[in-house]
């Protein structure tokens, strides 16, 4: 489903992802009696390999920032948003963040960095085994991603794809979401 919308759509599945993830959030926040007219930003991992290759050839990757239009009622409008602000993000140049200061005292400047960020959210598309993968003989069943929350980000909303399935993960700050199960019943409205 969501491989058939992008391509409809001309845009792609992580735009689809992050359209649905607006949808969700604009059912919330209505729920909640709050304006969907302000900003969400959201952070949107972006590989930085420029040649696809068919060999496995590791993690390259950076990140960027894009803001939902959770004020667009049209699922449809808002990704055609998404996805023209994504193709714009992805055509500048960034850092890879593995080279990213982790540790020390350049460590905990980065994070001091991060934590002034204006973003709230954090999400993460991954592309995984399009055939059943077995582990010990045993056939793996389904496979869930999992995102960290960083600085002042409160959600995550995370997909992986594998074996013909699309799961997703919603992890959140248990005191900005004491709704999360309200969240996830939106989220999932949104994508159907």
């Amino acid at each position: 489903l969501m491989k058939g919308v992008a391509h409809t759509s001309d845009a792609t599945v992580n735009d689809v992802l992050l359209t649905v993830t607006a949808g969700g959030l604009r059912r919330l926040l209505n729920s909640r009696g709050e304006p969907v007219e302000q900003v969400l930003r959201i952070y949107v991992p972006v590989s930085l390999h420029h040649e696809p290759r068919a060999e496995a050839r590791g993690n390259l990757i950076g990140q960027m920032v894009v803001s939902l239009p959770i004020e667009v009622s049209d699922p449809v409008l808002r990704l055609g948003l998404i996805a023209k602000e994504t193709a714009q993000g992805k055509a500048r140049s960034r850092p890879s963040l593995g080279i990213v200061p982790h540790r020390g005292i350049a460590g905990r400047a980065f994070l001091k960095l991060v934590d002034r960020q204006r973003v709230n959210l954090t999400s993460a598309d991954i592309r995984g085994p399009e055939v059943p993968q077995y582990f010990a003989g045993a056939r793996l069943v389904e496979v869930f991603p999992l995102a960290p929350l960083i600085g002042k980000v409160s959600l995550a909303v995370a997909a992986m794809s594998y074996a013909g399935q699309f799961n997703i993960t919603v992890i959140a700050d248990r005191d900005a979401y004491p709704d999360l199960d309200e969240y996830w019943s939106d989220l999932v409205d949104a994508y159907r």
